[in-house]
C-alpha cells in the first residue's frame, strides 16, 4: 500500500499532483482540459476517492481538503484557489494571466471557489463511480490511484 508514497517521496516522480473529485463532473471536464494543455506532462493525478489520495492526505496530514483540488509539490500541498491558480501559472501561455487574481485575498477567492464547489453537483452532475480515463491519460495517474 505504499505505492503512491514510494512514487512521491522515494524518486520516481518530482511531478506534482493534482487530487480531483473522481465522481464530479465538473472536475473531470478539468482534468480533461488539463491533460490537453499540460504539453510538458508535469502533473501526475489521483481521484480524492483512491487510495493513493488516502496515503498522500496520511503522509502530509492533510485534513479537510476532500472536496476540494489538491495540488501536492514535494512536501507542500495547496487547496482551493490556490491550487488552481498555481496549475494556472505552471500551465503557462495565456492560462499564467489568471495568476493575477493571486492579488485578491485568499478568503475572497476561496468564497467564489467554495460557492461553486458547493454547486457543482447541482449545475454539472455527478456520476456513481470515478471516471476511468483513457489508456493515453491513464499513464498521468499514480499507480494507486485506481487500487491496483
Amino acid at each position: 500500500m505504499l505505492g503512491a508514497l514510494k512514487f512521491l517521496f522515494m524518486g520516481n516522480t518530482h511531478k506534482p499532483i493534482v487530487l480531483f473529485d473522481g465522481v464530479c463532473n465538473l472536475c473531470n471536464w478539468w482534468v480533461n482540459w488539463l491533460d490537453k494543455h499540460d504539453k510538458k506532462d508535469m502533473f501526475r493525478l489521483a481521484h480524492l476517492q483512491s487510495p493513493a489520495a488516502n496515503q498522500l492526505f496520511n503522509r502530509l496530514n492533510i485534513s479537510g481538503a476532500f472536496n476540494s483540488v489538491v495540488l501536492i509539490t514535494g512536501e507542500n500541498y495547496y487547496v482551493r484557489s490556490e491550487a488552481v491558480l498555481r496549475i494556472f501559472k505552471a500551465i503557462g501561455g495565456v492560462y499564467k494571466l489568471f495568476w493575477v487574481f493571486h492579488v485578491l485575498p485568499r478568503a475572497l477567492r476561496d468564497k467564489l471557489y467554495d460557492y461553486i464547489a458547493r454547486k457543482r453537483y447541482q449545475w454539472f452532475g455527478r456520476e456513481d463511480t470515478c471516471q476511468v480515463p483513457s489508456p493515453k491519460m491513464r499513464k498521468r495517474f499514480l499507480p494507486e490511484a485506481f487500487g491496483e
